[in-house]
């Protein structure tokens, strides 16, 4: 039993069994086909059908973007203006437009094509202005749908003119100690043309600044004119744009400075004895002093001046006068002014005498 048990075993080994349906078939034949028709279809002749894919792809493309597209395109405007008229209104200097066309015409569309607008206004009346549609030229194969805005308002007025003064725009302080006494343009004045109302209310024209911040000496200066301001710009224009020399003089800076309780000295005078002197005394015993000058001088002066009385022989300690008070060491070019001016001149009281 034993070695027929081994021999069927054997036998089992090397002749598998086939397991079918009832219809006879072998079980998973049609899921083999299926697998095999599936591989046919996908990696059969590849090369032929990427090519199909791509031509399908493409016609595809080519039949559904030929439908037309808009656009939106900036385009400048410039103006031809009257010779007697000034617009005085805000000016449009770009509008937008709005063009249809074939998509592939679109697509490689360039803004150069068109240009920019000139509107011919020099026989337009002040009120609203509505672009026409011809006022642009587009390609054939383009259509102008819309401009944005399609209508802008004008407004003219007379053109006038006339000579303001030049005004020099001075800015800042000179150096310390100096003041300016004079600001001179050559020319000192222009002419001014544009919009009447502008030019009517227009009563000078600046030059650009000039500049004083640490200036201590006259000098000369060449200075632009400004385009006078107004809304909307432009509206007023200086026929001679020629550049302004301007000539500025500084001057020492004018200053007051007041010494009190100045002691007066008596001193003698031709032919008197210095100890003569010693006999008088005045009265009041001081005085106050005031410097006008420069107002460096001034300041920087130490304030070390001298008042002065003088004796003279008829003078009599017995016989008091009215004397005219002097200084001495007063700086250059500095006037003075005494207060008081005068004053008594006695003789002092003898020693030992009540």
């Amino acid at each position: 039993m034993s070695l027929f048990g081994k021999g069927a075993r054997g036998r089992s080994r090397r002749n598998p069994r086939v397991i079918t349906r009832p219809d006879g078939e072998p079980q998973g034949g049609a899921l083999g086909s299926l697998r095999s028709g599936l591989r046919q279809a996908f990696f059969h002749n590849p090369l032929l059908k990427l090519v199909s894919l791509v031509l399908a792809i493409a016609l595809f493309f080519l039949v559904n973007t030929d439908r037309d597209a808009i656009i939106g395109v900036n385009v400048d405007v410039s103006y031809q203006l009257p010779e007697n008229r000034v617009l005085v209104s805000e000016p449009v200097h770009q509008v937008r437009l709005s063009i249809r066309g074939p998509w592939r015409r679109i697509k490689r569309f360039d803004e150069r094509e068109i240009g920019g607008i000139t509107l011919d206004l020099t026989n337009m009346r002040s009120g609203p202005y509505t672009f026409p549609e011809d006022i642009v030229d587009l390609p054939e194969d383009l259509t102008l749908l819309s401009i944005n805005p399609p209508t802008i308002n004008l407004a003219f007025e007379p053109r006038l003119q006339k000579t303001v003064p030049v005004k020099v725009n001075v800015v800042g302080e000179p150096a310390r100690g100096y003041e300016v006494q004079q600001v001179s343009p050559k020319p000192s004045r222009v002419t001014i043309r544009g919009a009447q109302s502008r030019v009517s209310e227009t009563d000078a024209v600046l030059t650009r600044e000039l500049r004083l911040e640490g200036r201590g000496e006259s000098f000369t200066e060449v200075l632009l004119l400004e385009p006078p301001r107004t809304e909307p710009r432009g509206l007023v224009e200086i026929a001679d744009r020629t550049p302004v020399e301007v000539e500025v003089v500084l001057v020492p800076e004018m200053g007051t400075r007041v010494l009190t309780g100045v002691p007066v000295e008596i001193v003698a005078g031709e032919g008197v004895a210095a100890a003569v002197g010693e006999r008088f005394t005045t009265q009041p015993a001081t005085v106050d002093v005031v410097l006008h000058g420069p107002l460096l001088v001034i300041e920087d002066f130490d304030g070390q001046v001298v008042a002065q009385v003088t004796v003279h022989e008829e003078d009599s300690p017995a016989r008091p006068r009215q004397a005219d008070v002097t200084l001495r060491d007063v700086p250059a070019g500095v006037g003075t002014e005494i207060k008081p001016g005068t004053v008594t001149l006695r003789g002092l009281p003898l020693r030992g005498v009540r």
